[in-house]
């Protein structure tokens, strides 16, 4: 699948001709970066949100409105690419509604009428993809792939004399070109709209697809299944889920499921067509399911009744269940087209099922019965039903005398061995228990999100815990930036020894003889966790005992370092400063330049990555321009002189923040993390004996020569840590 057929793939100035655009030269070389890598990989959602920020940026600061943003052709064709090439229902239909604003200024754009036609095929529009695909071989007859779709389409309208010669259109435009070739012989062949489609651009592709290798095909059908709307397959769907009316609420469908006496709202994420499409014995088996097990959630206490469903294209599918009647309150459950609990890493990627992990009926009499000797009598046990993993139920210790709160205290996550770093493997820390207070006059059978966040926060970071290669211990600190509930700015989690209990109260021995470890987990402000970050587990821990903070849960209680946290500003990654401070106080023989080295480094790979926020990208595009180009190698002194040696968070776009607040997190040095990474390096180029002599008084890193094989080296490295967190769309898929 790759990039129109041009030597430098995407030119969008040649669609665009010499129209004016609110894209600026510098706005145009970073789409064209995002989305053209040499032809090696494309990423699509990098590019998307870059021009989504563009507009949002531009419209808040009145640099132009929506309805100019919308009528920009250039900004129209790469809306567009970008969407069409996510190859998803719902991306297909925002360019349908995204194009026509912009179709007063396409005369004589090949281009624009393609890929808005692409748009509407995808989203069943035939009629009307037709209409533009013919205006547009009109429009800009030497657009070749203008003929490409009008083919298709007249094929699929009956006219095959006509199809067959937009094909030779085609291919005296591109001779010998693979899809027009591929075509032709379809058409010939009679094939349906449908399979016409069933193809990537890449030949190497198209054939792994044709010959069932290609991981993506279920997907690609999905997405083919919403061009064609198939009547009488329609109505078996609708006999089989007793649909009496069915509507069109923007791109989606959905009518009023009747089920075990009450209706449930349901909405299928796709058009009539896909519905049409959708698997009868899956859907058979999905009302058999509404109407059963999943009908209701109760615990000890409540029943929380199904009151939505959602279901996607791959099967998958959400489900709503109210909490409160009054409030509208709830939670929300995914699952995957088989049913099972979709369990999601952070940044919501899929992690792979694994089998339970679960106590023996002694390990949990045990654990239990050391819960209640320490920390008070359990009333009751919330259980948990993750399918996979660890399953932490929650014991619940109500207020009493002596603790003048509730407790809640998980009891399963301690049947996972936790993988400690080699220096720890020998010590009884592998297994742990976590913990969490709340106010006596907490509402806490209350299904709402602003009481029930604490419990679900214990599961989260049991669920984190319970991961390959991770651990947590006294002092980790979890989450961060979103807020745990609508009522508290509270966002991040960290694990401190359990409170007004006695010192045997932190462990549990099990009936072989090993320990658990019980947390109790605080939740903090980020301010809190910025400054714990920059000051330690102990610095933080004094900071809010001197404020008098509460080990006992206040969603409102006062940030500790408002105002005081100003030294470390929240979005501050780095600060050549602090490496500024041991070069100088033991008097290293380096130039202080040596201070900014891996700062540069860093930054340069950000934006060799095209990981650059909207306002760096317009502020220093053309730094970022003479560093694509090769031309600037070297960003030290940038660093120091117009970054002030810092790098901040806000310099990064959404991606390359979220990365940097995993790999570039001084709080965490057991997870692979950017200045470890360096120190590796230096280990490495000196020898270890060397770094061990004293001779470099531990600061190895500054006496790294800053030349491009040290770049090369930290460079490959970062990839390979990025790459490991996010997937790319290595191959264009449609023009």
């Amino acid at each position: 699948m790759e990039d129109e057929k041009r030597p430098d793939g995407i030119n969008h100035e040649e669609d665009v001709q010499s129209a004016a655009s609110l894209l600026g030269e510098d706005d145009v070389a970073m789409l064209e970066y995002y989305l053209n890598d040499d032809g090696a990989r494309s990423y699509f959602w990098r590019g998307m949100q870059f021009l989504e920020d563009f507009i949002e940026s531009g419209v808040k600061e009145g640099r132009f409105t929506e309805e100019q943003a919308r009528e920009d052709l250039q900004i129209a064709l790469w809306y567009a690419y970008i969407y069409n090439n996510l190859d998803q229902y719902g991306a297909y239909y925002s360019v349908t509604e995204w194009m026509p604003a912009s179709e007063k200024n396409a005369k004589g754009c090949g281009a624009w009428y393609y890929r808005y036609a692409c748009a509407l095929l995808y989203t069943g529009q035939l009629e009307k993809a037709r209409e533009y695909a013919e205006r547009g071989v009109a429009e800009e007859p030497s657009y070749p792939w203008g003929w490409l779709q009008a083919a298709k389409l007249r094929a699929h309208f009956g006219d095959k004399a006509g199809a067959l010669a937009a094909v030779e259109r085609g291919l005296e435009l591109e001779p010998d070109d693979y899809e027009f070739t591929t075509l032709r012989r379809e058409i010939e062949e009679g094939r349906t709209l449908e399979e016409m489609e069933f193809h990537w651009i890449n030949p190497d592709s198209d054939t792994e697809l044709q010959e069932g290798l290609d991981a993506d095909a279920e997907s690609k059908l999905r997405q083919i299944d919403c061009i064609r709307l198939d009547e009488e397959k329609l109505e078996k769907v609708k006999a089989i889920l007793g649909i009496e009316q069915l509507e069109q609420v923007g791109p989606f469908a959905r009518f009023n499921y009747k089920g075990r006496g009450r209706e449930i709202d349901m909405l299928f994420r796709m058009n009539e067509a896909g519905l049409s499409k959708t698997n009868p014995e899956w859907l058979t088996k999905l009302r058999g399911k509404i109407d059963g097990e999943w009908a209701e959630i109760a615990d000890d206490e409540h029943t929380y009744p199904l009151v939505s469903v959602a279901v996607f294209l791959d099967y998958a599918t959400s489900l709503f269940y109210l909490a409160d009647k009054e409030s509208g309150d709830g939670f929300q459950i995914n699952r995957d087209k088989n049913g099972e609990i979709i369990r999601r890493e952070e940044g919501g990627e899929e992690a792979p099922k694994r089998e339970p992990e679960l106590y023996t009926e002694d390990e949990t009499a045990a654990i239990t019965a050391h819960i209640e000797k320490y920390y008070g009598k359990i009333k009751t046990i919330s259980h948990d039903n993750n399918p996979g993993g660890v399953c932490a139920d929650i014991c619940i210790i109500p207020p009493s005398i002596e603790r003048d709160y509730y407790t809640l205290v998980t009891c399963g996550l301690g049947a996972h061995v936790m993988d400690l770093p080699e220096e720890l493997k020998d010590s009884d820390m592998s297994r742990a228990e976590l913990m969490i207070c709340l106010p006596k006059d907490w509402k806490i059978s209350n299904g709402g999100d602003v009481w029930q966040w604490p419990a679900n926060v214990l599961r989260w970071i049991a669920e984190i815990a319970s991961e390959p290669e991770t651990w947590i211990g006294w002092g980790h600190t979890i989450g961060g930036g979103r807020a745990f509930s609508r009522d508290t700015e509270l966002c991040a989690a960290f694990l401190a020894a359990p409170q007004n209990v006695k010192k045997e109260a932190f462990r549990a021995a099990l009936p072989n003889g090993e320990k658990v470890c019980f947390y109790l987990v605080i939740p903090i402000y980020q301010e809190e966790l910025d400054y714990k970050i920059a000051h330690s587990a102990d610095g933080l821990s004094s900071r809010l005992a001197d404020a008098g903070a509460s080990f006992v849960v206040a969603p409102q209680r006062p940030n500790t370092c408002e105002g005081g946290a100003d030294e470390v500003p929240p979005e501050l990654m780095d600060d050549a400063a602090w490496h500024l401070k041991d070069l100088r106080g033991k008097n290293l023989p380096v130039d202080e330049i040596a201070a900014y080295g891996h700062l540069a480094i860093y930054l340069r790979w950000a934006i060799e990555r095209g990981l650059m926020s909207a306002d760096f990208t317009r502020k220093y595009g053309n730094v970022i321009k003479s560093v694509l180009e090769g031309k600037t190698t070297d960003l030290r002194e940038f660093v120091r002189g117009e970054l002030d040696g810092r790098l901040l968070h806000t310099l990064f776009d959404e991606t390359g923040d979220a990365f940097a607040w995993r790999y570039y997190d001084y709080s965490d040095a057991d997870d692979p993390f950017y200045p470890k990474d360096v120190d590796d390096y230096a280990e490495r180029y000196f020898g270890k004996e060397r770094c061990e002599s004293g001779e470099m008084q531990d600061e190895e890193y500054l006496f790294i020569p800053f030349d491009e094989n040290y770049y090369k080296a930290m460079s490959e490295t970062i990839d390979r840590r990025f790459d490991d967190s996010y997937n790319t769309v290595k191959q264009t898929k449609m023009r």
